[in-house]
């Protein structure tokens, strides 16, 4: 039997999720409950989150999540300051409770100190106004990227209440991991060596630090070192002879008013000094450049210092020894004492021979000869030695300084004080003169040694005079036509004065030995029956010439040898008949006319060929023409 069709519908089932609640509960490492946590539940497989709630109140410390599926899943705690913490845990149909004791994160301080006042034992000077950053390193030990935090402890940073001066990270900042300082900013004045270890548990730690997953809190490195630029200070003084002694010099403290300013070779800054009077006086006598001062211009290095004053010499002068920062606990202060000397005026001026044969006399530049200092000079002062209050020390040199002399114009420039004798030499003109030079802390003093005469103008120069070597001068005497040495009377005005002599009959010669130099004038007169040729005939003739120092000057007079003629006109008639045919008597009548014409010339220079002479008869028709040129 039928009893009909149902129509039926089956749908499938979801099975049943199997779930358990899971309570986390998050506390301090003090287990003190924390709020504003996150928490979040995550897939062991693949980190996906799967469940995540966070406390926004600040107030929660506990956090529950119901149906929870099953399985095993890793959660995860997150809070701000806190080291972030994962525990693993495999959920059931229970409940699960986990509690998490977080970590707070790293911190670290520090102070700067200075490392001198650490060296002496005594109390530390801890420092400020200096900059520090904290780079977090890779695995490798390399910075990863650029500072997590910059740190200024400014001037007027105040001490805490331990009495400390410290530099801080921010507070719970630092994660696990390696991590390095660097000052970037010493505190001024100071310099800070790339080498020392922070670490107090990891002695080759050399500026780094490690924050260990377990440490929280606040770490406290070991100090900084700040290694202080030097102080360079000292006197200034004034040189001065002792009892006139020109070999013993005394020093006094500088009664002006002046100024110091270093430099370095390696540096384009400048420095001007403080100066105050610490020794006595009214003058400023000491300067002091601060570590401060060299830090802000980097003036550390081969340094020189350039002192002023008004009449005094500016002085240039080296530091000596390098500046450098202290290192090693020991301090690189330096002490240098320096002399300056008063202005004085330049050793210069002219030098010449004097033609005293003139009036006025005539200086004559002389530029043949050399100026060379003899025995020792003091061309300077040395600072005094390094790390003491001891007095500056001249310069001496015992080689001679070569001066300048052009066209009479001499000068050396390396005395600087003291007695020094100059020596003017060199040329066999003249001769070698000396003169002592002294030059203190009030003026300049000239003596002479030997063979010259000096003037001191004192404003300006000095005007030194040679003395030349004589000279000489020689003649010999020419006579025309016969070559006859008649006595020729010679005299001069030389510069030494009226001089005289006669040439010899035998040799024509004539002579002045030890001839002085300068402007002569030689002066000839012929003797009876001569003439000179070279001037129309005259009885007498002047030379003027300069005569150089050592020059010998020769002359050669010429005279011409004088005869008379004797005239008489007669009438004469020619008688065969007697012994004597022509037979002569006296003219009478008017009186003839007779010339005397010139026919020859036997002497080159005579008047010439054409002279023709009147001559002028007397009442006996009788003249006797004198004075003639032998011809």
């Amino acid at each position: 039997k039928e009893f009909g069709s149902v129509a039926m519908m089956f749908q499938t089932q979801q099975p049943l999720v199997e779930t358990g609640r899971l309570v986390v509960t998050v506390f301090d490492s003090a287990t003190v409950p924390i709020g504003g946590a996150t928490v979040q539940v995550l897939k062991i497989s693949d980190g996906t989150i799967v469940r995540q709630t966070t406390d926004t109140t600040g107030t929660e410390s506990s956090f529950a999540f119901d149906n929870v599926p099953i399985g095993t899943y890793s959660v995860r705690v997150i809070r701000n300051s806190y080291r972030t913490t994962s525990q693993r845990v495999t959920m059931g149909l229970t409940e699960i409770p986990i509690k998490f004791n977080l970590l707070q994160l790293g911190q670290v301080t520090g102070r700067v100190v200075d490392s001198l006042s650490v060296a002496t034992g005594g109390a530390v000077e801890q420092l400020k106004n200096y900059e520090i950053r904290i780079y977090r390193l890779r695995v490798d030990g390399t910075r990863d990227g650029v500072e997590i935090e910059r740190i200024v402890v400014k001037a007027d940073r105040v001490k805490d209440g331990d009495q400390n001066i410290l530099w801080e990270s921010s507070p719970a900042s630092l994660t696990d991991g390696k991590y390095e300082v660097e000052v970037t900013v010493p505190p001024l004045g100071y310099g800070v060596s790339a080498d020392q270890n922070l670490d107090p548990g990891d002695p080759a730690a050399i500026m780094r630090f490690t924050v260990d997953p377990k440490d929280e809190g606040t770490i406290r490195l070991n100090d900084i070192q700040a290694d202080p630029l030097p102080t360079l200070s000292g006197r200034i003084y004034v040189p001065r002879l002792i009892d006139d002694d020109p070999t013993d010099i005394g020093f006094d403290p500088l009664d002006a008013d002046a100024a110091v300013k270093l430099t370095c070779t390696d540096s384009a800054g400048e420095a001007t000094a403080t100066l105050t009077n610490e020794i006595g006086g009214a003058g400023l006598d000491t300067y002091t450049f601060t570590p401060i001062q060299l830090d802000q211009q980097d003036l550390l290095g081969e340094c020189s210092l350039n002192v002023t004053s008004n009449a005094f010499k500016t002085v240039d002068i080296a530091v000596g020894t390098p500046l450098e920062v202290s290192s090693a606990g020991i301090d690189t202060d330096r002490i240098v004492n320096i002399a300056i000397g008063k202005v004085v005026n330049d050793i210069k001026g002219e030098m010449y021979w004097l033609d005293t044969g003139r009036t006025p006399n005539v200086p004559i530049p002389v530029d043949t000869v050399n100026v060379i200092t003899e025995g020792t000079v003091i061309t300077g002062f040395a600072a005094a030695p390094p790390g003491g209050n001891g007095l500056p020390t001249p310069i001496v040199s015992t080689t001679p300084t070569v001066g300048q002399n052009l066209g009479g114009q001499w000068s050396i420039a390396s005395h600087v004080f003291g007695r020094t004798t100059y020596v003017f030499s060199g040329d066999d003109k003249y001769r070698t003169g000396k003169l002592a030079i002294t030059v203190d802390e009030l003026k300049r003093t000239v003596v002479v040694v030997q063979n010259l005469s000096v003037v001191d103008l004192n404003a300006s120069e000095l005007q030194v005079q040679l003395q030349p070597l004589p000279g000489s001068i020689v003649g010999t005497v020419q006579t025309f036509p016969t070559g006859t040495n008649p006595a020729l009377a010679v005299s001069a005005n030389s510069p030494a004065g009226v001089v005289s002599t006669a040439s010899n009959t035998t040799t024509g010669v004539f002579s002045f030995d030890n001839a002085a130099a300068g402007t002569w004038d030689l002066a000839y007169t012929a003797p009876t029956g001569y003439r000179f040729k070279d001037t129309g005939l005259t009885t007498s003739a002047v030379e003027p010439f300069v005569l150089d120092p050592t020059e010998a000057f020769t002359d050669s007079p010429k005279l011409v040898e004088l005869a008379s003629l004797e005239i008489t006109v007669q009438s004469t008639e020619l008688d065969l008949s007697t012994p004597d045919p022509l037979d002569r008597e006296p003219l009478t009548g008017a009186p003839p006319v007779v010339t005397l014409h010139r026919v020859a010339t036997i002497t080159p220079g005579d008047p010439g060929d054409d002279l023709s002479i009147p001559i002028t008869l007397d009442s006996q028709n009788h003249v006797i023409v004198p004075n003639l040129p032998v011809n």
